[in-house]
């Protein structure tokens, strides 16, 4: 069975408090970056939470995620939350 995914955008890039609010959901959900890269204009970074991975893009423009669908819900959630 494949675990349907999702992408969700963030914040924009230059919103240094939205910024913080995300990083803070990360630490909250006790993320660890396992992979760094970058491609073509764009950081990606690897990122377990728990037994699932999320991938969060950065670009000049803006931060978006990626990855199971109920993670990807999660984290928007409490990130809403925090504004």
């Amino acid at each position: 069975m494949t675990t349907q995914r999702l992408r969700a955008d963030i914040c924009a890039a230059s919103d240094v408090a939205a910024w913080e609010r995300f990083r803070t959901v990360l630490r909250e959900l006790n993320a660890q970056v396992e992979e760094a890269d970058w491609v073509l204009g764009v950081d990606c970074y690897r990122v377990r939470v728990g037994d699932q991975e999320l991938t969060v893009f950065t670009d000049a423009w803006y931060v978006d995620i990626e990855g199971p669908d109920d993670l990807v819900r999660h984290v928007v959630r409490l990130f809403e939350r925090r504004i």
